[in-house]
């Protein structure tokens, strides 16, 4: 028999991690986040795809946000909406990704 070692490509396409959205939205609009630009998937899914999110809401625990967001989107092919019940009208929020492909190549975006 004969052994044939595979791999990975050094010529695939870097890691872009892109988000849109507005910034500056009413107290009671939800919020639409943009992350179908993001590119460097090498044809497959992506391994691993991160949400973040802070606030400057002195009081704003980030848990039930932060399982939302990385329960439902796992992939970059739609739109990303957030109910405005999970902010407070009046602070910032930033929110982020983190996107790995199958050659654990890795971009971040804020």
């Amino acid at each position: 028999g004969s052994t044939v070692f595979i791999q990975k490509s050094s010529y695939a396409s870097p890691v872009r991690a892109v988000l849109f959205s507005s910034s500056r939205i009413s107290s009671c609009d939800d919020i639409y986040i943009d992350p179908t630009s993001s590119t460097g998937q090498a044809g497959r899914q992506w391994t691993s795809v991160i949400w973040t999110v802070s606030s400057t809401d002195p009081s704003f625990i980030h848990t039930s946000l932060y399982s939302y967001l990385n329960s439902k989107f796992n992939a970059t092919t739609s739109i990303v909406f957030i109910p405005n019940s999970y902010v407070q009208a009046g602070f910032q929020y930033t929110f982020g990704i983190r996107l790995e492909n199958y050659l654990s190549a890795v971009a971040f975006s804020f």
